[in-house]
């Protein structure tokens, strides 16, 4: 099916189907954080400051020291936690060319629905994705981990692979896990993947995935993840018409996901789409802060500021 049509199709069954619950979800998102460190009692004291944001600490034999978040139910927390545990462990610890991944684990509640109820669906729908995300956000080193975060073999035995340990997306007993993101050692850009892929995974509706799609997309990401390739212009502009779906999608719930961090996520999602990672010839750190929404205040005028916790967010149809 053209992309196009795909479009047009998600906004025509959006507006058609809703999911009838009430209450606010409640999500919970983490990150795992591979190093080259050997031993991390040899090399620094784990202090205080991430002590607090850690739920494990262990070593890894694809890369080495591995450090794992808590579940957080705010992006900005989140964001704290890796901008605080990177800036302990040293960026100079993560080498994506030693096979350092950065896994993010998402799941969701919503009275009486969870992710698991659409886990299939929103693992496709990621998959859908993966190759544009791939080239967004992925370094040029990234196909170094080629082993760990496979591409399903072939359309038929998709809704078997996504079981596998180190299938690009894994459904796992207590979450969904992408296993694409590189370390976060660009914590900005690896925060944002996070709230894309939050946003993705909070929309219920299946994408459409012929068998034309699927090994399109399969050659793109194999290009980026498996082989460190450049992407000819063909590529790149079915990834372009691949982006205007992405925007459409995943629209209501990054925008109100961005009110957590308070930052204009579809601007910055945009930029990075303009500025893929993987295309970085210098490696430099992204920062959101460039994408801070500003709120207008008139004169002698008093603000009333809503608190994230407030804020309703429902899974999207």
């Amino acid at each position: 099916m053209e992309l196009d049509k795909v479009i047009d199709k998600i906004i025509e069954e959006s507006g058609k189907q809703q999911i009838a619950i009430k209450p606010r979800i409640k999500y919970l998102i983490g990150t795992e954080i591979e190093t080259t460190i050997e031993d991390y009692c040899d090399e620094f004291t784990v202090n205080d400051n991430i002590k607090q944001y850690l739920d494990d600490i262990y070593y890894d034999e694809s890369c080495g020291m591995e450090f794992v978040t808590k579940p957080s139910s705010s992006l900005k927390d989140y964001w704290h936690a890796i901008k605080a545990i990177v800036q302990t462990v040293g960026k100079e610890n993560i080498s994506i060319g030693d096979k350092c991944g950065g896994h993010i684990n998402i799941s969701w509640v919503n009275g009486n629905k969870t992710w698991v109820d659409y886990g299939k669906t929103i693992a496709q729908n990621i998959l859908f994705f993966s190759d544009l995300l791939s080239y967004m956000f992925c370094l040029p080193e990234t196909h170094w981990r080629d082993s760990y975060k496979e591409f399903p073999t072939c359309l038929e035995t998709l809704e078997i692979d996504i079981y596998d340990k180190y299938n690009c997306v894994h459904i796992k007993d207590y979450a969904i896990e992408v296993r694409i993101p590189d370390s976060p050692k660009d914590v900005d850009n690896h925060v944002l993947f996070s709230a894309v892929l939050l946003a993705i995974s909070l929309r219920t509706t299946k994408i459409p995935f012929d068998k034309e799609t699927f090994n399109k997309t399969k050659e793109i990401y194999d290009k980026i993840n498996y082989y460190g390739k450049e992407l000819s212009k063909e590529d790149k502009s079915y990834l372009k018409n691949k982006f205007k779906l992405l925007r459409r999608f995943i629209e209501k719930p990054l925008k109100i996901l961005e009110h957590d961090l308070g930052v204009d996520l579809m601007k910055a999602l945009e930029y990075r789409f303009n500025n893929p990672k993987y295309e970085e010839i210098e490696e430099k750190d992204f920062d959101l802060k460039q994408f801070a929404i500003k709120t207008k205040v008139k004169a002698n005028a008093s603000v009333n500021v809503i608190p994230s916790t407030q804020l309703t967010l429902t899974a999207f149809a």
